[in-house]
């Protein structure tokens, strides 16, 4: 069983789980977890330059593109391998016992304050955005940040006060 120090509340990841998930997306992701063993265990290996490379080579690259901008910023799990549906940390095989709604972080909301959007706290958690490392990460390639987002406005005011004349502003 690999085991997360820092996510004391979760369970471990056990046979058939995987971690390091965001590295096959984009090897430029920075990683954000330390994982250790309680005992011996076998592992299996993906690299992410050679799985990016057999990509490119296959003639999969833009198809593979697409549907990581359609699915991947609504999550990808390395415990049940879903796409496009939750979050580790939000699956029903092992994630924190939480017994409510995740909240946005005091740094992203006042974040938000600084620039008048604390309205878009609600879009942000759709997106499962909660703390300011997670909207520099989303953030980095703008064009599907702002689709992901206008999306789950379903376009409107909102969308287009982000993204229209206040765009310096906001991000």
């Amino acid at each position: 069983a690999l085991h997360c120090p820092e996510q004391e509340g979760s369970a471990d990841y056990t046979a058939g789980m995987w971690v390091g998930e965001m590295s096959l997306i984009s090897m430029s992701f920075c990683r954000a977890q330390t994982m250790a063993t309680r005992g011996l265990c076998r592992l299996m290996v993906l690299p992410c330059y050679e799985f990016q490379e057999l990509i490119t080579n296959m003639g999969f690259r833009d198809a593979f593109t697409r549907f990581c901008e359609r699915n991947i910023f609504r999550g990808i799990c390395g415990r049940c391998g879903g796409v496009g549906d939750h979050m580790p940390d939000q699956c029903k095989q092992g994630g924190p016992q939480s017994t409510g709604e995740k909240e946005i972080c005091i740094d992203l909301k006042e974040f938000l304050k600084q620039k008048k959007l604390e309205h878009m706290e609600k879009a942000f958690k759709c997106l499962r955005i909660f703390d300011l490392d997670q909207l520099t990460f989303w953030a980095q390639d703008i064009d599907v940040f702002k689709a992901n987002l206008i999306e789950v406005l379903g376009g409107g005011d909102d969308a287009s006060a982000i993204f229209g004349e206040h765009e310096e502003k906001a991000l």
